[in-house]
């Protein structure tokens, strides 16, 4: 007896449209069916476009040989083999193929790179929707309470190290630090495409000016964590392919935070040269925490990577036990150096600090604010 499936849709043709419909649209939560009678990745990949162009390479070489003499070369006239170079063309199709057929369900690890194109429609209209829940899901401030947002800025998506090194701070944060409702990540991901908002300057914008229009500006403090590559003329990468995204530096990052009315602001940067972040962020009421100085490198991104070495030191050993945020910045810096000596890093990276006047005060309020919660006594 044959199996009735009920489905939201169904999809005839697993070429490379039908492919991204059906991806999209299962990861959205619909029930697809997908069907083929043929093999997967239809036409272009299999008798179109992948197979002529394969072709056409070997064709280039072959006619590269016959012509070269004009730059000096003996040409020659090569010798064909049919069968190695249908083999040629086979494995060209082997290797694109299961980068093909991503709708098929990722490993249990995650580490299936078969994830939607960012450019595709489905994820283009799921991310505004994830955007706006997000930010409809921040609490307003509290009043007669100084309370502290946080928003995680995971830029590179060509390693994962930046989203887990985002992700873990949230969690330090919401569950040590009281931002729990008013914590926010924007992750450029393969992974989180269609869970997370992504990590551009536009969301960036979008998220501090709602920010700003939820809190005491004059009482509350927010904090923005930025993880990615870092360049030696101190611009952030933000990078999610194909998309073409653009870079994030301190001066736009201080226009963000001026043009949401945000006073209180603390800036943690994990990156490579993000002490040359500080000069442009540097004002009374501002804390800037960077991963190195502005002519050093920082470790801990790569692959294999859970965490950035500061990230890890700040967030997950530092701010997860210390009772103070400088504190737990100094403890992180000695953590750092250690690690980079044992490691043979070298140059060390050095971790920075800006502390503002003003602000020094106000995070000895956040600290007392915070003991007081965690210890269950009124804020």
């Amino acid at each position: 007896m044959s199996e009735q499936i009920r489905a939201d849709l169904c999809i005839i043709g697993a070429g490379s449209g039908g492919l991204s419909v059906a991806a999209g649209a299962a990861q959205l939560g619909a029930r697809v069916v997908l069907i083929e009678k043929a093999h997967m990745g239809g036409d272009c990949l299999n008798v179109g476009c992948v197979p002529s162009k394969a072709l056409i390479a070997a064709a280039r070489r072959a006619h590269n040989m016959r012509t070269s003499a004009p730059f000096g070369i003996v040409p020659v006239t090569p010798a064909v083999n049919p069968s190695a170079v249908r083999d040629h063309v086979q494995s060209v199709i082997a290797a694109i193929a299961p980068n093909d057929s991503w709708w098929k369900e990722p490993t249990a690890l995650g580490a299936d790179p078969r994830f939607p194109n960012p450019a595709s429609e489905p994820v283009l209209a799921a991310q505004q929707h994830l955007l706006d829940e997000a930010l409809s899901n921040l609490d307003d401030e509290r009043p007669d309470v100084t309370d502290l947002y946080f928003v995680g800025f995971a830029g590179d998506a060509r390693e994962d190290v930046f989203r887990k090194d985002v992700l873990a701070a949230q969690r330090v944060m919401d569950e040590r630090w009281g931002t729990e409702g008013r914590s926010l990540a924007l992750i450029n991901n393969p992974r989180t495409l269609l869970e997370a908002p992504a990590a551009t300057v536009t969301n960036l914008r979008e998220t501090l000016n709602e920010i700003g229009a939820a809190i005491d500006a004059d009482q509350d403090v927010v904090m923005i964590y930025l993880a990615s590559h870092g360049s030696r003329r101190h611009v952030l990468e933000v990078a999610l392919p194909p998309l073409e995204l653009a870079p994030l530096t301190a001066p736009a990052l201080r226009g963000l935070l001026d043009a949401a009315g945000i006073k209180w602001r603390i800036v943690v940067v994990s990156a490579c040269y993000s002490g040359g972040f500080i000069e442009a962020l540097q004002d009374d009421n501002t804390l800037v925490l960077t991963a190195s100085a502005a002519d050093r490198a920082s470790f801990g991104c790569g692959h294999r990577s859970e965490s950035t070495f500061f990230g890890e030191a700040l967030f997950q050993h530092g701010l997860a036990h210390s009772e103070s945020l400088l504190a737990a910045f100094e403890a992180a810096r000695g953590q750092v150096a250690e690690r980079e000596k044992a490691g043979a890093f070298t140059p060390p990276s050095d971790p920075q600090i800006f502390v503002g006047p003003a602000m020094a005060d106000k995070l000895r309020e956040l600290d007392r604010g915070n003991a007081a919660r965690r210890s269950g006594r009124s804020v």
